[in-house]
């Protein structure tokens, strides 16, 4: 029975025109520029691009050569302030 099934989807394969074009259509839907930011950009831009844009991953690039320089996240921002801060108020307190 498989095999009279598999026989069968060899000899006859789908043809359907939307099938064709589905690619398309998902792509033209989905796509999205690339948000970034430049070195130069504040550390509130950068944490506003990421919440506003609902993204995870912001590259910083570079404006001359245009390759990336780094990729920011939430983690390694929160990782920042915490070692900023902590870093910060031993300053303050000595």
């Amino acid at each position: 029975m498989l095999q009279d099934l598999f026989y069968l989807t060899l000899l006859h394969p789908i043809r359907s025109p939307r099938l064709k074009i589905y690619p398309k259509l998902y792509l033209q839907e989905t796509f999205k520029p690339l948000v970034n930011i430049s070195p130069d950009a504040s550390l509130f831009d950068a944490v506003y691009s990421l919440i506003k844009n609902k993204i995870h991953r912001l590259p910083v690039i570079d404006p001359v050569s245009g390759n990336a320089l780094y990729i920011l996240t939430h983690k390694r921002i929160l990782k920042f302030l915490q070692l900023f801060v902590s870093s910060l108020k031993f300053t303050l307190t000595n």
